[in-house]
C-alpha cells in the first residue's frame, strides 16, 4: 500500500492571491482617479457651452415649446380623425373652429370645449385599457387560424404590388386592412407577411398607422417594426448557421465561461448587492464579457473569468496558474491606464 501525500498549498495561493489584491487596489485608485478627471472634464464643458451658446440655447427652448405645441395639435387632430372616422384634413379643420371657439368664446364655451376633450382623451384611454387586457387574456390563449382567417391570409399573400398600393388609396379602409394583416401575421409568426404589404403601403398612410398604433396602445410602432424587420432578417441565416456549424470543445469552453460569469456579474442577478463589493468595476468588466462572447475571442474571456474571481475573492475557484497569471494581467492594465 502506497501513502498518500496531501500539499496543502492554501499558505502559497493566499500569498500570491495577497500580491493580487494589491493590484487590484493600485487599479481601483487609478480607476477612481479617471473617472474624477472626467467628471471635472465634463462640468467645465457644461459651464463653457452653457456660456458660449446662451443665444442658441434660448432659440432652443423656443424651438422645444413649439414642438410642444405642435405635438398637442397633432394628438387632437390624430384623437379626432380615429374617434370620426375622417381624415387627418377634415379632423385638422374641425380642430381649428374649436380652437378659435376656445380663444374668442367665454367662460362656458372653454369649459365645454374641454370637457369635450377630456372625453375624447377618457373615450382613447379606454380603448387602450381594453386592448391591453384583451392582449393579456390573448397571451394565455392557444391562437391559431379561424377558416375565414386561412382565406384572408392567403388572399392577402396572393396580392400584386398593385392591388395592395389599391387597398392604401383610402386611408379609412387601409387602417382596418393594415389591423388585419398584423394580426394574420402575428398568428402566421410570418414577419415577411407584414412586411411585404406595409412596404407597399402609402407614406401617408404608414404615418397615420403609426400615429393610431402609438394611441390606442401607449407605445410607439417603430420599435415594433424593427422589430418584425430583424425577425424577418434573422430568422434565415440564423438556422443556417445553427445547421452548418456544429459545437466544438472551444465553443462549449466559450459558452460555460460566459454562463458562469452571468451568473457571476449580471446586474439583475445581485440587487442590492450591486452597490457593494461588485460595485464600480461591475459594469466594466461585464461589458467587457459580453464584447468578448460576441467575438467569441476565448482567452480574453477567460482572462476576464480570472480577473473577476480574483475581485471577488473566490480564492478556492482559481488554480495556481490562474493567479500567477492575473498578475500580469492586472499589472497590464495598471499599464495601459497609466499611459
Amino acid at each position: 500500500m502506497h501513502a498518500l501525500l496531501i500539499i496543502d498549498d492554501h499558505h502559497l495561493r493566499k500569498a500570491h492571491f495577497t500580491r493580487a489584491a494589491s493590484l487590484l487596489k493600485k487599479l481601483d485608485g487609478l480607476d477612481k482617479r479617471i473617472a474624477s478627471f472626467h467628471q471635472t472634464d465634463k462640468e467645465l464643458f457644461e459651464a463653457w457651452f452653457a456660456l458660449t451658446f446662451r443665444q442658441e440655447q434660448a432659440h432652443l427652448v423656443a424651438l422645444r415649446s413649439e414642438h410642444g405645441e405642435l405635438l398637442r395639435v397633432d394628438r387632437y387632430v390624430t384623437i379626432l380623425s380615429y374617434l370620426n372616422k375622417i381624415s387627418a384634413l377634415e379632423a385638422f379643420l374641425i380642430f381649428q373652429e374649436e380652437e378659435e371657439q376656445y380663444r374668442s368664446g367665454s367662460e362656458e364655451d372653454r369649459a365645454r370645449i374641454e370637457a369635450a376633450r377630456q372625453a375624447r382623451e377618457s373615450t382613447i384611454q379606454a380603448e387602450k385599457e381594453a386592448k391591453r387586457r384583451a392582449k393579456q387574456e390573448h397571451s394565455f390563449e392557444t391562437t391559431s387560424f379561424s377558416e375565414e382567417d386561412q382565406r384572408d391570409y392567403e388572399c392577402f399573400k396572393k396580392m400584386s404590388a398593385e392591388e395592395i398600393q389599391a387597398a392604401s388609396a383610402n386611408q379609412t379602409s387601409a387602417m382596418d386592412f393594415l389591423l388585419d394583416v398584423l394580426r394574420l401575421a402575428e398568428i402566421a409568426e410570418d414577419a415577411d407577411f407584414f412586411l411585404r404589404i406595409w412596404d407597399q403601403m402609402s407614406e401617408p398612410v404608414q404615418s397615420e398607422y403609426s400615429k393610431i398604433h402609438e394611441l390606442t396602445h401607449g407605445e410607439p410602432f417603430a420599435p415594433i417594426l424593427e422589430a418584425i424587420r430583424r425577425a424577418s432578417a434573422s430568422r434565415s441565416s440564423r438556422d443556417q448557421a445553427e445547421a452548418s456549424q456544429p459545437l466544438d470543445s472551444a465553443t462549449e469552453r466559450l459558452k460555460l465561461l460566459y454562463r458562469k460569469l452571468v451568473r457571476k456579474l449580471h446586474p439583475d442577478s445581485h440587487g442590492k448587492e450591486s452597490s457593494g463589493k461588485l460595485g464600480f468595476w461591475q459594469e466594466s468588466i461585464w461589458h467587457r464579457a459580453q464584447a468578448a462572447y460576441q467575438r467569441k475571442d476565448l482567452p480574453t474571456l477567460e482572462r476576464v473569468y480570472a480577473i473577476s474571481l480574483v475581485r471577488l475573492g473566490a480564492l478556492n475557484d482559481l488554480t495556481m496558474s490562474e493567479i500567477l497569471k492575473s498578475h500580469s494581467w492586472l499589472e497590464q492594465e495598471i499599464e495601459e491606464l497609466n499611459r
